[in-house]
């Protein structure tokens, strides 16, 4: 998705691996955070869901006019449920490369 994002002219992208750089929900978040971000994707698999769900509160927390889109397996399987917390602003299924770029677009020119 940020190769694609990339060749459309999205070029400030950061990829994070929690897996590689580890952390606690708290110390990701202010590394997200720390990026000043206007949205921020995860990928999410549905053991990781509660973590990143946590992730997402604290990120919205430090800057409640971030977007927060979700994107993988268990948004596959369960779209309607992670639409029900109010960390998660939107929701990608199946092969969004596409969707996301027009999804990114729309944000950074109508923010509200």
């Amino acid at each position: 998705m940020a190769s694609y994002a990339r060749m459309r002219g999205f070029k400030d992208i950061l990829i994070m691996d929690f897996d590689i750089d580890g952390g606690t929900v708290d110390e990701i978040a202010k590394r997200i955070m720390a990026e000043k971000p206007d949205v921020i994707g995860f990928t999410c698999l549905t053991p990781r869901f509660p973590a990143i769900l946590e992730i997402s509160r604290r990120c919205k927390n430090y800057s409640p006019n971030v977007k927060i889109v979700l994107g993988g397996p268990h948004v596959n399987g369960v779209t309607v449920d992670i639409l029900n917390d109010t960390a998660v602003d939107f929701g990608m299924t199946g092969e969004s490369e596409e969707t996301f770029t027009e999804l990114l677009e729309a944000i950074l020119t109508n923010p509200d």
